[in-house]
């Protein structure tokens, strides 16, 4: 008897088991405050690692499933490419209109993978949804999403404007 637990665990690891595809050299905090005035402020991102799960999806085939060191946020765009993300809320100013420049980037081409379209959660009445992809998407040579940064929204979050 134990010996078919040991086997049902052993095949559980083996199932759930992620290729780490990317690990940083010099570990960084994924989100830093380089500096900030009444004006602008600098923020630096990183990503340390980067992992890879392969999984059959439905009406898809083998596809590819991405995390980000222990980031959990994925763009959640339905029939798009499932990619994970950093989101971070920050302070802005309480006025006045807000904008991205991106300073500096660095890229590492990781290799070619078929990464499965985002499906909407299933329902708890357990209904079947309707697959969706972005045909125009998946059959289009260019970088998804086409910006690396984007301000989603500004809110105010108890008299603190965010974005």
């Amino acid at each position: 008897m134990k010996s078919i637990y040991l086997l049902l665990l052993l095949l559980i690891a083996f199932v759930v088991q992620a290729d780490h595809l990317f690990s940083s050299s010099n570990h960084r905090e994924n989100v830093t405050l380089i500096s900030s005035d009444a004006t602008s402020s600098v923020i630096e991102f990183n990503v340390n690692s980067v992992s890879e799960e392969s999984f059959e999806q439905s009406d898809f085939g083998l596809t590819s499933k991405f995390t980000l060191d222990s980031e959990n946020s994925i763009m959640g765009i339905i029939g798009s490419p499932d990619l994970p993300v950093i989101r971070r809320m920050v302070l802005v100013p309480n006025h006045g209109a807000i904008t991205v420049d991106v300073i500096a980037s660095e890229t590492s081409v990781l290799g070619n993978y078929r990464v499965g379209p985002y499906q909407e959660p299933p329902t708890y009445s357990g209904t079947p949804l309707e697959y969706r992809i972005d045909n125009a998407l998946y059959q289009n040579s260019s970088f998804f999403p086409a910006a690396s940064v984007e301000i989603e929204k500004v809110e105010v979050l108890r008299d603190i404007r965010v974005a």
